[in-house]
């Protein structure tokens, strides 16, 4: 039923929708859910998207650990939005982060998402950040 009652990406939307009205447990209810989702490079971002719909940051923090985190999505279509998730997780995380986005068909958009999320700037965490094969950012991809 799920299948043919929603469009390609519309159930994405909906566990997204849902994950956020939940109010999880404990730090192992999440990281459950976190380790089910981990099969894949985009499954790794809805992971993302799963924490940031908590809208509990001590949340993140804990979820991530204490630890150095290397996020490797090469080829992974990121949106402004997924940027922005991204950045709210690294921020949150409070962790140092090694972020290697090459041909992810980012913009300048969406490194500003990235570096920068509300109040709080995951740019203080993130060590390396590769943005190679990006075309789209351009030479003031850089400069962001």
């Amino acid at each position: 039923f799920v299948r043919t009652s929603f469009g390609k990406g519309n159930m994405t939307m909906v566990v997204r929708f849902m994950a956020g009205l939940t109010k999880f447990q404990s730090q192992d209810d999440m990281e459950a859910v976190i380790a089910f989702q981990k099969k894949g490079r985009r499954k790794l971002v809805e992971s993302l998207h799963w924490l940031f719909e908590a809208h509990d940051p001590g949340l993140v923090h804990k979820c991530m650990g204490d630890r150095e985190w290397t996020l490797e999505l090469h080829q992974v279509t990121l949106d402004p939005f997924d940027c922005y998730v991204l950045g709210y997780c690294i921020a949150n995380s409070r962790q140092p982060w090694n972020i290697l986005l090459q041909s992810c068909s980012i913009n300048k958009e969406c490194v500003k998402m990235l570096v920068m999320v509300e109040k709080e700037s995951a740019f203080h965490y993130i060590k390396t950040m590769n943005l190679d094969g990006n075309e789209e950012l351009g030479d003031e991809g850089a400069i962001v």
